[in-house]
């Protein structure tokens, strides 16, 4: 059952305005009646002090209503995370490593047709990329250092190993674009379709130094949920010795 903001808490107000504070920072350069302007229809005035408010989760309940259905409708990954820690179900060391450090600006969902690639889908991770049941599809990632990539996918809140070639869970990088998975002998797009369950799908690609790699991958079992303990240990190594890095994420929701 989806929270009911109209009975919000404090803290559900503080964890909304965390979420959203993301997507004004991001989208509207800071500038909060910006924001505003865009979920409110009636000419909505915050006036002075009301994010001080907001952060302290003293805003209405009713306006936070309205920025949480307006969350809902337009990014609706953060609105999912936002949904999951207002429930009780707080969002986990990985969850929130991914938050604080993916970006959406290099990794794309490609779908195809018979004939090829035919086009690229949004390339944020806040705009789900609709696809149809059966529908193929590769992701095009733009690499900017080199290392070992190694991909995972979130479905109803569990994580799973995401193979990135018809060998190995985990593949080599370069700079520069790839389209992937592919097969390992000819780097040919080995296309990817979600054939039974509708809804949002979460991918996040990691590229790293192969040791933390393949540490990562030597405790994944392809097709099986990803144990408790090996993304939250993942984040722990790449926040703790600060290796280079680069974290990238993007969303589908079947239909």
């Amino acid at each position: 059952m989806a929270y009911d903001w109209i009975t919000a808490s404090t803290e559900a107000r503080r964890h909304l305005y965390r979420s959203t504070k993301q997507i004004v920072d991001r989208h509207y350069l800071g500038n909060w009646q910006s924001f505003y302007d865009a979920v409110f229809a009636n000419g909505f005035q915050g006036g002075a002090g009301y994010e001080d408010n907001f952060r302290s989760g003293r805003i209405g309940r009713k306006p936070a209503n309205a920025i949480a259905q307006w969350l809902a409708t337009h990014h609706p990954i953060e609105a999912d995370a936002l949904e999951r820690a207002v429930s009780g179900n707080s969002l986990d060391t990985w969850q929130q490593f991914v938050n604080d450090h993916a970006t959406s600006d290099h990794l794309t969902i490609v779908p195809l047709d018979e004939l090829g690639i035919v086009g690229f889908a949004a390339t944020k991770y806040e705009e789900a990329v609709p696809l149809r049941l059966g529908q193929e599809f590769c992701f095009r990632l733009h690499v900017k250092m080199h290392g070992t990539a190694i991909a995972f996918q979130q479905t109803r809140s569990q994580w799973f190993g995401l193979p990135l070639s018809d060998v190995h869970l985990a593949t080599p990088m370069d700079t520069g674009n790839h389209i992937l998975p592919r097969a390992a002998s000819t780097g040919a797009p080995l296309p990817l379709c979600e054939d039974a369950d509708t809804g949002l799908v979460t991918f996040v690609f990691l590229i790293a130094e192969s040791a933390i790699i393949e540490t990562t991958a030597a405790n994944i079992v392809t097709g099986s949920p990803i144990s408790a303990h090996t993304l939250p240990a993942l984040a722990a190594i790449l926040s703790s010795h600060a290796p280079a890095y680069a974290l990238h994420r993007v969303a589908a929701r079947f239909r």
